[in-house]
């Protein structure tokens, strides 16, 4: 429960603000103001009295993630940039869609039919399972796909390496270098982007026809994605 010399300090401080406009609160509407300009050594016995109540508690600070959230990705080779001293500037877990599209695969638009990847449409989340980024094609596609953060900030990558997942039937793990972005944000500094922990995602084997020329499937899938710099 609130100190009562807290209360009126608060309640003073507010009228002091607002007079002669009411507030809505009885005891607040009907306080006369006390003037605590004349007594400076009132006003600080009443703010060390305070003191715990307007510093907030150590329990309601935002938690970060763990270390273990942000130690790098293990790997192949293959996965691993060159470039010396990187480090994980953010992680994030994706959940969405690999889309695809029924399209003619024959130049002069003949009769074979076939899935061509669209891009991703998927939600990014942090450590917290609060929202982190979109994850799309972006203008020059699906492959270069985009990241972009709550900031604003964004990445596009191009793939520049890939490893067969870990689980079966689903998309493969990459590497991917930046080659465009902008804003000063989270994604600002990112040069390399990971996948890893894929499932799911795979292009349909079949249903691409005449008959479902211009249809879209959008396959479920989810991944780990890590964001590297210096």
């Amino acid at each position: 429960m609130a100190h009562p010399g807290c209360t009126r300090l608060r309640a003073t401080r507010v009228r002091a603000r607002t007079s002669p406009i009411s507030i809505g609160d009885t005891l607040v509407s009907r306080m006369r103001p006390t003037p605590l300009a004349a007594t400076p050594f009132l006003l600080l016995l009443l703010l060390a009295g305070c003191a715990h109540e307007l510093a907030p508690s150590p329990s309601s600070a935002p938690s970060s993630c763990p270390a273990t959230w942000t130690t790098p990705a293990a790997v192949d080779q293959s996965l691993t940039p060159s470039a010396p001293s990187l480090h994980v500037v953010a992680r994030a877990s994706a959940s969405g869609s690999q889309d695809y599209r029924c399209a003619s695969s024959s130049p002069d638009g003949g009769a074979g039919f076939a899935w061509t990847f669209l891009g991703p449409d998927a939600a990014l989340a942090d450590c917290k399972g609060a929202s982190f980024a979109r994850h799309f094609a972006s203008n020059g596609g699906g492959t270069p796909p985009e990241w972009q953060a709550q900031d604003g900030s964004f990445v596009v990558a191009k793939k520049i390496a890939s490893s067969p997942s870990k689980e079966p039937g689903a998309v493969p793990w990459l590497l991917l270098q930046v080659t465009s972005g902008s804003g000063s944000g989270t994604l600002g500094a990112v040069t390399y982007v990971q996948r890893t922990g894929t499932k799911g995602g795979v292009m349909p084997s079949s249903g691409c026809d005449a008959a479902h020329a211009g249809a879209v499937a959008k396959v479920p899938y989810s991944a780990d994605y890590w964001f590297l710099g210096p």
